[in-house]
């Protein structure tokens, strides 16, 4: 029998491993009936960090033939919480993962995410500075983010200034600069420190930019960057190669 109720349960968990009845590793629940849990793919926790946790989960179907109940885990604030007791409140952590956003850490054994402005104060990105299996020290978990498995640096780190100043800036210049984020028709292009410059990019040019390429950007709009509203607009016209 399927369940399309929303009701919110606990259970402490007590095991987990390969469960026949659903052909994949489950959680198993302490309960006077079987009740089984299906993990969310949202997280990549260490199972056993979950072994003896107080979690929230839901019922999916209950299963009277087999006798067993099929729930799954709602990472709730209190599933977080729970999970959180056994990670590194200021401890380093290494890099899986390097997004344009920001990267995937894992943290004695747990992958927890960090934005690019967790980790930096200014416009710089993790992947300019860091590379997949670096060692970030001082991390701890963002306390507004109660139900998420998301950190921080407790110091923020400037990034290298390698751009121009807002000065410098004047239309119909090129500039040198890198590819941070590529979209399906533009891409922003870091130049300056403040902020990136959106440009468009040249046919002929489309299949050979990448994320961290070296390109000649010239500006077609600079406007005063007094606010987040104002926007630097240039375009592609050569890659930099080695």
């Amino acid at each position: 029998m399927f369940l399309l109720s929303r009701e919110i349960f606990q259970g402490t968990i007590i095991m987990y491993g390969h469960c026949d009845e659903v052909d994949e590793n489950v959680f198993i629940v302490k309960s006077n009936k079987r009740v089984i849990l299906k993990d969310d793919s949202k997280y990549d926790i260490d199972k056993k960090k979950y072994i003896g946790k107080t979690v929230n989960y839901t019922i999916e179907k209950i299963d009277d033939k087999n006798n067993f109940i099929l729930g799954k885990i709602e990472y709730s604030e209190n599933t977080i919480k729970a999970i959180k007791k056994d990670l590194y409140c200021n401890g380093p952590g290494k890099i899986q993962k390097i997004l344009d956003w920001g990267a995937y850490i894992n943290i004695n054994g747990t992958q927890v995410k960090a934005l690019n402005k967790d980790i930096f104060i200014d416009n710089t990105r993790i992947f300019e500075v860091f590379k997949k299996g670096d060692i970030i020290e001082n991390l701890k978990f963002k306390s507004k983010e109660k139900s998420v498995l998301e950190v921080e640096l407790e110091f923020k780190l400037v990034g290298p200034k390698v751009g121009i100043t807002k000065e410098e800036l004047k239309k119909g210049k090129e500039y040198e600069g890198t590819v941070r984020t590529i979209m399906p028709t533009a891409c922003f292009v870091y130049i300056l420190n403040e902020r990136d410059v959106i440009c468009s990019i040249p046919d002929q040019l489309e299949e050979d930019i990448d994320r961290g390429s070296k390109v000649i950007v010239k500006l077609t709009t600079v406007s005063s960057l007094k606010s987040e509203n104002d926007k630097l607009r240039g375009k592609i016209v050569k890659i930099i190669t080695e």
